[in-house]
């Protein structure tokens, strides 16, 4: 999804320039935008449950209020597959996406499965733009870089009612995607 935000990062433009590479090419393609996979090897994810499990507060960049579609990555393999298997899709361009959760829910859903109670803070955007330059300075590798910081202050929503009709693509509630990545 980062090559369809209003703001994008360096990575966005380069996601973004990589789509029009391919659409440019003679290529037969499919273009997948999945939003925040998670399960098994989610990086980005994970990092987020031990932000939790490990931090005294949890830190909100903004009010927490931004629109995320976090995604099971089961779904997103059978998108592909489905994607690959189906010649209709050449050509064309959708977004994968699970059901709406605000950053602040979806923060909530995750401290209830791990049974922790921890108060959250809540930091202005412009600040946290700051303090990721600042360590970008000192780290090649910040624990918050201006990247997480223009990911985290946009809502993502999406439409994926095309990716439901050509993918078959129906994916898990977040809830249900939660039991199985923590092993309930």
């Amino acid at each position: 999804m980062a090559a369809s935000r209003k703001e994008r990062s360096h990575y966005g433009e380069s996601k973004l320039f990589g789509e029009s590479f391919v659409k440019g090419s003679i290529l037969n393609y499919v273009i997948l935008r999945p939003a925040l996979i998670y399960g098994d090897g989610g990086k980005g994810f994970n990092k987020t449950i031990n932000y939790i499990k490990k931090l005294p507060l949890i830190p909100i960049i903004g009010r927490g209020d931004v629109i995320r579609r976090p995604v099971y990555v089961w779904d997103v393999v059978n998108a592909i597959v489905n994607a690959l298997e189906n010649n209709y899709c050449i050509g064309k361009t959708y977004d994968i996406g699970g059901n709406k959760v605000t950053f602040d829910e979806l923060i909530n859903k995750i401290s209830n499965k791990l049974e922790i109670k921890k108060s959250k803070v809540y930091l202005p955007v412009w600040g946290c733009f700051l303090l990721a330059k600042a360590f970008s300075l000192f780290s090649e590798n910040p624990k918050l870089s201006v990247h997480e910081v223009i990911g985290l202050k946009e809502s993502i929503d999406m439409d994926i009612s095309k990716a439901r009709e050509d993918l078959n693509f129906n994916p898990i509630s977040f809830d249900d995607g939660l039991d199985r990545v923590m092993g309930f």
